[in-house]
């Protein structure tokens, strides 16, 4: 029996043949499976021998054009497209393509553009090279003025741009493979859109600057690399599924516009976080998860972070300029950064978590602005690890504080500052606006000789305080602190707390007022430190009241209690009831000293 082999020169050649019927059979079909591998390879090689170079010579559309591999003479994704001379090739249809795409020829006369010009909703696929201009005096110019979307699969090579118009049109770069974003400054202009597709790194060349959006998918990184190049962008940064590696670079969202976005499904981390947006009216809000190690400037617009989520912004001091708002609207934001908030103009916490700083001397500085800085609190809770304070003591900053709800700690490490309290407002020019919410001091400045809470604002002004609380201490304040109180700027109530350690509270310089209760935990201390008080509510005192000259009672409402210690050390010296309408009644007996004095109301004395 003879068998069957194949030669190098595609010849079947019978050999010695003896076999069972099954190895026949067996030879066969491997021959069968050869013969397919061929014919498919040799199809292969007859398409890429067929690829065409289509030259455009006049001005054309690309739906007009011929001469290609594709169904009636277009282009297909095997062709070269060339445009030679001073002519235009206009992109008219949704579904162009080609391998390679040159704007200008060596052939072309001298001194002529070459043009390839988007129309509004066209689409050119180029998976492999993308050159513009062939000399300097063979030049090529992308017209996007209208729109359009060019994916570029291999190198974009800019050896002589004439003009890009970015229009409102868009460039992706979607290789597999690695690619370089060729700058703004080789492009002649900014681009408009940038898209980054593909599973593979595509780096920066240079400074890149956007007019509109710029998207990372799936798997593609954007490396800012070792130079460190900048972005700067007016539109929207979206990040769905990608990775940007900023090294130590810097992005810039500086658009104008109203509202400005970072979204997207992944966690985008930048380095130098800058936001220029003008007016503080113009917003960039973030709406996914964002970090940033390097520095946060906001010189301009509001910086809004509205996903619940954990941020983690700047390292050393992060500013926010004359028109620039930090708005963080329910995000968990962590500043811990070893420097401090420089704040000329505004910050504002609508809800969730800030935590500043988390070392001593880490704080909020605010400094003189015209407007003057302001910082509002309406809901969630803020950590400071060092003081609020003024930047500058001479001429002292101003600040327009305004809280409704939340908390702020304020020194839970503690402020080191031999010039300002833990929370210090000490400018008679500043104003407090203070109608829900709590201000806690947790712990003592001991390297500033004067108040740990001291409020100089609006003076004569009371009515800005209609609510709120401020708590002197929490569980996080050592053993037998004293924090000292100067406020010419009424407290509505005043709380001091007991939670853990006992604590004093101590007034200095100014009497204090409190517009509504007053309470003294078990076995924490209030020191009048022999200057008055007014108290508009309710007293309550469990631990030691060190009672100041004299002590007024001025509600108009009735139902207003006394009670607690309120004899022995914790007796009255002077007590004056002076409320029209008013009406107090005392819970538990009581002692004063020196004169008991109703002026206007009804005092009810304990029963027993």
């Amino acid at each position: 029996m003879n068998t069957w082999y194949f030669n190098h020169h595609l010849i079947f050649t019978p050999v010695n043949f003896k076999a069972e019927k099954k190895e026949f059979n067996f030879f066969i079909q491997a021959r069968k499976i050869i013969l397919i591998v061929l014919i498919l390879n040799a199809g292969a090689l007859i398409n890429s021998a067929n690829a065409a170079t289509i030259t455009v010579t006049t001005n054309n559309s690309w739906s007009t054009l011929t001469g290609g591999s594709g169904a009636g003479g277009l282009p297909n994704s095997t062709d070269i497209v060339q445009i030679q001379g001073a002519v235009t090739l206009t992109v008219d249809v949704n579904n162009a393509v080609c391998s390679s795409m040159l704007i200008s020829t060596s052939s072309a006369s001298n001194s002529t553009t070459s043009i390839l010009k988007f129309n509004a909703n066209s689409q050119l696929t180029v998976s492999g090279s993308l050159t513009i201009g062939a000399s300097s005096n063979r030049k090529g110019s992308l017209d996007m003025a209208l729109g359009g979307l060019l994916q570029i699969g291999g190198t974009l090579t800019t050896t002589s741009v004439n003009t890009f118009t970015p229009g409102s049109g868009t460039i992706e770069y979607n290789s597999t493979s690695s690619q370089t974003i060729v700058s703004t400054a080789s492009m002649l202009a900014n681009y408009n859109n940038l898209v980054i597709s593909g599973a593979s790194t595509k780096s920066l060349a240079g400074t890149t600057t956007l007019n509109g959006f710029l998207t990372i998918n799936t798997a593609a990184t954007l490396d800012a690399t070792s130079s460190n190049f900048a972005i700067n962008l007016i539109g929207n940064w979206t990040n769905n599924g990608g990775t940007f590696n900023p090294r130590s670079g810097t992005v810039t969202f500086n658009g104008n516009n109203v509202l400005q976005t970072i979204s997207g499904t992944s966690t985008t981390a930048f380095f130098n976080f800058i936001v220029t947006k003008t007016a503080v009216g113009n917003v960039l809000e973030v709406l996914s998860t964002i970090g940033a190690t390097g520095t946060l400037t906001i010189n301009s617009g509001a910086l809004k972070l509205s996903v619940v989520a954990s941020y983690t912004l700047g390292v050393g001091n992060a500013i926010v300029g004359l028109n620039g708002l930090l708005w963080n609207n329910g995000s968990t934001l962590t500043m811990t950064n070893g420097g401090d908030l420089l704040l000329t103009g505004s910050f504002k916490n609508s809800s969730g978590n800030v935590n500043f700083g988390n070392g001593s001397g880490d704080d909020i500085r605010y400094n003189t602005a015209s407007p003057i800085s302001s910082f509002i609190i309406d809901g969630g809770n803020i950590n400071l690890a060092g003081g609020f304070q003024p930047s500058s003591t001479s001429p002292i900053s101003t600040v327009a504080y305004n809280q409704s709800s939340g908390t702020f700690n304020c020194g839970t490490v503690g402020a080191t500052s031999s010039s300002s309290g833990v929370f210090d407002i000490s400018s008679t020019s500043s104003t407090f606006t203070m109608s829900g919410g709590t201000i806690v001091i947790v712990k003592p400045n001991t390297s500033f000789n004067g108040a740990d809470y001291l409020n100089l604002a609006n003076n004569n002004n009371p009515s800005n305080v209609t609510g709120g609380t401020i708590q002197i201490g929490n569980s996080s304040t050592g053993s037998a602190q004293t924090i000292d109180i100067n406020s010419t700027a009424p407290v509505y109530n005043l709380i001091v707390d007991a939670t853990t350690n006992t604590k004093t509270a101590r007034l200095v310089t100014n009497i204090l007022r409190v517009k509504n209760d007053f309470t003294i935990q078990t076995n924490s201390t209030f020191n009048s430190n022999s200057l008055n008080d007014s108290i508009g509510g309710n007293f309550q005192n469990n631990g030691t009241f060190m009672s100041p000259s004299t002590v007024v009672f001025n509600s108009t409402a009735i139902g207003k209690t006394i009670a607690g210690n309120l004899t022995g050390t914790s007796k009255f010296t002077n007590i004056i009831f002076n409320g029209i309408n008013g009406a107090w009644s005392f819970s538990n007996l009581a002692e004063v000293s020196s004169a008991f004095t109703i002026t206007n109301g009804s005092v009810t004395a304990p029963s027993g």
